[in-house]
């Protein structure tokens, strides 16, 4: 499991709601919670990389636009991702690993994510890659 030293899931959830003021209803905070729990819930039974998994599920959609937006803003979403990431003191393996876990929940770039036990790959917690689990 990754370490996060000093990772305080309370401490992340306030410092993250702000990423979501603006967010459309289908995207809102209160959405964000509900994929960070169903994640914690799933991830601690199938043994995810916990760290990496809530900050996951917590940045997913950090910064996105809506789907049918004339304007782009995938790239702009990973960086507010990443600059969280950086604000919270995070190492570079941290940042790597949440930051393709965001990318490839999007599928706008064909990635499948990788199941590390055939038949046992979920999919749905929102998108989230299932390629966390151990």
């Amino acid at each position: 499991m990754s370490s996060l030293e000093g990772f305080d899931a309370d401490i992340i959830i306030e410092k993250v709601r702000p990423l979501y003021r603006d967010a459309d209803p289908a995207h809102d905070f209160s959405h964000i919670m509900r994929v960070y729990q169903n994640a914690r819930t799933i991830g601690l039974q199938e043994g995810a990389d916990m760290p990496i998994l809530l900050l996951a599920a917590l940045l997913h959609d950090a910064g996105s636009v809506a789907k049918h937006s004339e304007v782009s803003g995938e790239s702009d979403a990973l960086r507010v991702v990443e600059d969280f990431l950086r604000a919270i003191n995070q190492s570079d393996e941290v940042k790597e690993k949440v930051l393709y876990a965001v990318e490839v929940h999007r599928f706008s770039k064909g990635i499948v994510p990788p199941c590390l036990r055939p038949g046992s790959c979920r999919m749905r917690i929102d998108w989230m890659p299932w390629g966390l689990l151990a």
